[in-house]
């Protein structure tokens, strides 16, 4: 019988990659869910836990985000995990 061990992996939510995005930039995460279009009631049920952030609408925020502050430059480099939710939308083969 083998042995098997735990391993602690950390998961970070798309709220959770969202708030650190926002933070890096200096911008409020409310203000980039209500520019994206979704509503101000849509990012207090996130906060409040009554719902998550499904990856549409989480890619939404982001790219929001990255109007807003221009995250092109060093807030990705300082946070690829923020960044994750953006992955594969925008690379292209080569």
């Amino acid at each position: 019988m083998k042995d098997y061990q735990m391993i602690h992996v950390k998961f970070q939510s798309y709220l959770d990659q969202l708030l650190h995005a926002a933070a890096q930039i200096n911008i409020n995460l409310k203000d980039a869910v209500v520019q994206a279009g979704l509503g101000d009631c849509t990012y207090y049920r996130w906060i409040n836990s009554t719902t998550t952030p499904n990856e549409n609408k989480a890619r939404l925020v982001f790219d929001t985000l990255k109007t807003m502050g221009g995250m092109d430059g060093v807030a990705q480099r300082a946070n690829p995990e923020a960044t994750e939710i953006y992955r594969g939308k925008n690379e292209t083969s080569t």
